[in-house]
């Protein structure tokens, strides 16, 4: 029985943000089926931090660009890891996995792939979405899986801190906060910058107090201006480490966010969700219930879901026509199930 062989095992999810908070079920569900297991993530240094506190995973182990691969490749082979598990499903983390010494090695079936792994997972023509997808890696394994929420755990101090951030830059506990993620990794996935404007007005019109979120230094010089433009009491968080974004998130009790990895952190440490969606497919990368108070916002255009990296029609229909009035109504609703922080 394969269970019964496996004492280490790693996960390898390289990048990126969003997709490395993914992971979090897969860990829960692993360390159900293997409890005393070492159970530990590859991943990019600047990532590995959320992964902090995670009672479910034994350690990370840091890949970055400095890294020789041949010295790397050691590294690995030296934990003498039992189960290999591919998310990234590249060529590299593919090579990665095969080199390792691992006994067992899950990934997906396709193209060059099967080289590369001996647990192969098939792709299902009726896939839900991105969680149930990475759920399914360990079906080779013999794994039955359960659903989990993704989960990003945060101490006591780190929300303590960024309730006094909060409060000194004028945001009040008494009153509901939205916080606000315009940016993206693709300029494709953000919405039009006049409808952050709108946006922000039309919350305050509801006394609601905003915040943005800066996601990396590329989304400085677009929250500069949309700070020229909109009230004084709107605060911006800028060029913070992961961690901090993530306890700022969860004082609010509703992100507006594109789609990028800070969506999935919100999402992760216990925040709603309204997910504005152009070219990509809510379906597969929004996995969180409505019932719940998460709203993914798209537009029905024929041209979606697309996987070029610009519009091939120059017009970004998808994202022009999601209106500020839907998101304004989508975050209302969401309000109206919780109004506390």
């Amino acid at each position: 029985m394969i269970k019964s062989r496996i004492h280490r095992i790693l996960l390898i999810r390289i990048k990126y943000l969003g997709e490395v908070v993914l992971t979090t079920p897969v860990i829960k569900n692993l360390r159900t089926h293997f409890p005393e297991a070492e159970i530990c993530l590859l991943t990019r240094e600047g990532y590995a931090p959320i992964m902090e506190d995670n009672p479910d995973l034994s350690r990370t182990i840091l890949m970055s660009s400095r890294d020789k691969a041949s010295g790397f490749i050691k590294q690995v082979r030296a934990c003498e890891f039992d189960l290999v598990i591919d998310l990234s499903n590249t060529w590299r983390t593919g090579l990665l996995a095969r080199l390792s010494g691992a006994r067992y090695r899950a990934g997906a079936h396709k193209g060059i792939a099967r080289l590369f792994y001996n647990r192969l997972r098939r792709p299902d023509k009726a896939q839900q979405d991105v969680v149930d997808d990475y759920l399914s890696f360990l079906a080779p394994l013999g794994c039955e899986t359960e659903r989990h929420d993704t989960q990003v755990l945060l101490t006591e101090k780190e929300r303590e801190w960024a309730q006094f951030y909060l409060l000194s830059g004028g945001i009040v506990p008494e009153k509901p906060l939205v916080a606000i993620h315009p940016g993206s990794r693709l300029e494709s996935r953000v919405w039009p910058f006049e409808r952050f404007v709108t946006l922000v007005a039309a919350l305050h019109a509801q006394g609601l107090q905003v915040v943005f979120i800066q996601g990396g230094p590329d989304e400085g010089p677009m929250l500069q201006r949309l700070m020229d433009q909109v009230p004084n009491e709107v605060i911006c968080a800028d060029n913070m480490p992961v961690r901090r974004l993530g306890s700022l998130l969860a004082q609010a009790n509703v992100l507006v966010s594109s789609y990028s990895g800070l969506m999935h952190l919100g999402a992760a440490v216990g925040t709603k969700i309204i997910g504005i969606f152009g070219p990509d497919a809510p379906e597969y990368w929004f996995p969180y219930p409505q019932k719940a108070g998460h709203q993914a916002i798209f537009a029905e255009v024929q041209c979606r879901p697309c996987q070029e990296l610009e519009c091939p029609l120059g017009t970004l229909e998808c994202m022009q026509q999601v209106t500020v009035e839907t998101v304004v109504a989508a975050v209302n609703e969401s309000m109206s199930a919780d109004v506390t922080r």
